[in-house]
């Protein structure tokens, strides 16, 4: 059954302003309208309703000295893998009042369920796209939300991360195939206020929110990684450079095209 009602779909590439533009819809459509997919149990969850993850201290703490075991990784993706199984069928339930849905998730992930979409999407660098992610992959020990869960190796570098098959190409995954046109707004990280723009025009012209929000809702810079605890590019070699382009070359021309949109 598809839902005919317009919505938003806001397809969240990892290290893309996520935090930002979250704000941004939330400010616009307001907490209790939009959802938030959950990649741990593969649903949709109100943003009224925070995090539905709540652990008790014991599980921490046994988390905390399973994470130091090589079994740790293997086990964390196991479950991954049996919560995807359990809700694969299960049906897609979304409130007839939400307006976005919002969330790690490929972009044809709701096809058979949101009937003509309105579509959004913000691209990023893919290099500095990359080593934000693996960043965040190595501050958290893999504890990551990430729509391709990657096992904690302590010993992997950089570059031997960004360079696994299954990251390949990794922003023009998560557009599945759908050309840019089919996309109602579309942002790089680098010049975010044309995003901005046509995010708020697009809920103006829904009906969604008064016109003269246009002008209120600013689009924040937040959850950056600090400089203290970012990798240096500068210590990257020449070879690897090439060799990390010619890998992601997809998401490079995917970047390119989306920056040449905006420059229209």
């Amino acid at each position: 059954m598809s839902i005919e009602q317009p919505k938003l779909i806001n397809t969240h590439i990892e290290k893309t302003a996520g935090t930002s533009v979250r704000t941004l819809l939330q400010t616009a459509a307001g907490v209790d309208r939009m959802a938030i997919y959950d990649v741990g149990t593969n649903k949709l969850r109100l943003a009224s309703e925070g995090s539905q993850r709540s652990v008790s201290p014991f599980i921490n703490r046994l988390k905390s000295t399973l994470m130091d075991t090589p079994f740790y990784g293997g086990a964390r993706e196991l479950a991954h893998l049996l919560d995807k199984m359990r809700s694969k069928e299960e049906l897609v339930e979304i409130p007839s009042d939400v307006l976005v849905i919002h969330g790690h998730f490929p972009a044809d992930k709701y096809d058979d369920v949101v009937e003509n979409p309105l579509r959004s999407i913000v691209f990023r660098d893919p290099l500095e796209r990359m080593r934000s992610q693996y960043d965040h992959w190595t501050r958290n020990r893999g504890e990551a939300d990430f729509r391709l869960p990657i096992v904690y190796d302590p010993e992997m570098s950089f570059e031997d991360y960004a360079l696994l098959p299954e990251l390949q190409n990794y922003q023009t995954q998560a557009v599945a195939g759908k050309p840019l046109t089919e996309f109602d707004a579309i942002g790089v990280t680098e010049n975010l206020e044309p995003f901005r723009h046509d995010l708020v025009k697009l809920f103006v012209e829904q009906g969604w929110c008064d016109e003269n929000i246009l002008n209120t809702i600013s689009l924040p810079r937040i959850n950056q990684t600090s400089a203290r605890t970012r990798s240096n590019p500068s210590q990257l070699q020449p070879s690897f450079l090439q060799a990390f382009r010619n890998f992601h070359s997809e998401d490079y021309q995917l970047h390119d095209a989306a920056t040449r949109l905006l420059e229209k």
